[in-house]
């Protein structure tokens, strides 16, 4: 299902802002993804593609589609998620061929989404029927009104973004190249956002009631200040480690679970190898429960700190696999190359 980015609301209000354990032995679980293909869509503006999940209050209490979260006598219970970090637009032009110095040539197809790590985790969720709420900055031009029409539409509640007149909202310009299997990003960064911005009592009411608090890594200052109140309160954190940045180290401290890229432990620690880069991290991290690191098509390896007992997050540990990290990068190359009807990989690949 897509939906057209180009309907403009009406314009918003001037801007506001609302009053809104230590370290123990590793246990390495196997999670494997298999990703499903996406929509495609030809000379088509569009937003954040997937299905949309009917309102909350639109399933009734007795159907099997009913939300996460639904108890059994029917009375709904949704789970709140606060997500801080980026939200943009993506405009992706597909060409022939990357085009030379002051050159003119017409697209194969433009397609217009929207981008960002946190806007598109937390529309996943509502999608799945969570409460989330994001916090953001944009302007009042016309992505970033579409940008907040789209929120809302999909049950993004986006009363926490703060909206700065006159300036531009978070763009990207993607030159796709066909013939290269390129793609080149130009990306204009949004207004500059202080943690001014946000007084502890904005930040208090905004998490107030949530389950989870979700970084992903951008706006670190705001993130920091976030982290501290949420700390206070008890409320779990998730951070994601996509790529090195400026003070996400001090970020992913606070983490109680931290999910990575899969070049992101190499980079943060030095290590050339993806398994002692993981483990070195993950000692590095005495607060997180977990370490999720994602794999591509292979899938992904987490890492969950337990007890003496193999005991993770109050479980009694029964029916894990336990296995090396290094022979599970292994067979996750093995499963993959049998996938792709590669036979195994080649000595030392991970």
């Amino acid at each position: 299902h897509t939906r057209s980015m180009q309907a403009l609301r009406a314009p918003p209000p001037a801007p506001r802002v609302y009053p809104l354990a230590g370290p123990g032995p590793l246990l390495v679980r196997r999670r494997v993804v298999s990703p499903s293909p996406q929509p495609s869509s030809q000379n088509r503006p569009r937003h954040r593609t997937g299905a949309r999940r009917p309102p909350a209050s639109t399933v009734s209490a007795s159907s099997s589609a009913a939300p996460w979260g639904a108890t059994n006598a029917g009375a709904e219970v949704q789970v709140k998620v606060v997500g801080v970090g980026s939200a943009g637009v993506d405009y992706l032009a597909s060409v022939a061929a990357f085009p030379a110095p002051d050159a003119k040539l017409r697209t194969d197809a433009l397609e217009i989404q929207g981008g960002g790590n946190a806007g598109n985790a937390l529309t996943t969720m509502a999608r799945l029927g969570l409460r989330p709420a994001i916090l953001t900055k944009l302007s009042d031009d016309g992505a970033g009104k579409a940008i907040l029409d789209e929120f809302t539409a999909d049950g993004v509640d986006t009363c926490a973004v703060v909206v700065e007149p006159g300036r531009s909202s978070p763009m990207t310009y993607i030159i796709v190249d066909r013939a290269g299997s390129t793609r080149t990003c130009i990306h204009t960064p949004g207004p500059a956002f202080t943690p001014e911005e946000m007084p502890r009592n904005a930040i208090e009411s905004m998490l107030e009631g949530a389950a989870l608090l979700y970084f992903d890594g951008r706006l670190i200052e705001v993130a920091l200040k976030v982290a501290a109140v949420a700390q206070d309160m008890g409320v779990p954190m998730l951070v994601e480690g996509e790529r090195v940045r400026e003070g996400l180290d001090e970020l992913l401290l606070l983490g109680d679970y931290v999910v990575t890229s899969t070049d992101y432990p190499k980079a943060a620690t030095g290590e050339e190898d993806l398994e002692a880069a993981m483990v070195k991290l993950a000692a590095s991290l005495p607060r997180a429960k977990a370490l999720v690191t994602t794999l591509g098509s292979r899938g992904a390896v987490m890492l969950q700190r337990v007890n003496e007992w193999g005991e993770a997050g109050g479980g009694d540990g029964k029916g894990e696999k336990r296995e090396t990290l290094a022979g599970l990068l292994a067979k996750l190359e093995e499963d993959a190359a049998a996938a792709a009807g590669a036979g195994p990989p080649p000595p030392g690949g991970v």
